[in-house]
């Protein structure tokens, strides 16, 4: 599993084409597509155990956070996003991948509670 986990995070972490990852760690390209893919309905599997939105006192826990670290009331999160950039155009739909910024991507946007912890993110 440590392996299938650091091919995922060296494709999605780096800008090095899959034939690169192929050769950097002796495996095929339908290998890493593969481990890819696996890594990543793992993570879906576990969202909900690990990203919750905060209710009941967990939800005042946060309120209190965030009016003690810069005075803001009733915040319960701060909002960011970012692009996963693709190293090829997608072959189905590429027009709804391409971009502001003229490339091929992911967007993702996560939620943060005072502490940095995510509470909520969407990938599309």
């Amino acid at each position: 599993m440590e392996l299938q986990l650091a091919i995922f995070l060296h494709r999605i972490g780096s800008r090095s084409d899959i034939f690169n990852i192929c050769s950097k760690f002796g495996i095929g390209e339908g290998t890493v597509i593969l481990y890819t893919k696996r890594i990543i309905k793992a993570i879906i599997a576990q969202k909900n155990l690990f990203v919750q939105w905060p209710k009941g006192e967990k939800r005042n826990h946060v309120h209190r956070g965030f009016q003690l670290i810069g005075g803001f009331e009733n915040v319960i999160g701060v909002v960011d996003g970012t692009h996963i950039i693709l190293n090829e155009k997608p072959s189905k739909s590429p027009e709804l991948y391409f971009n502001r910024k003229k490339c091929y991507s992911i967007h993702c946007q996560g939620v943060v509670d005072f502490q940095g912890i995510f509470i909520n993110y969407d990938i599309g």
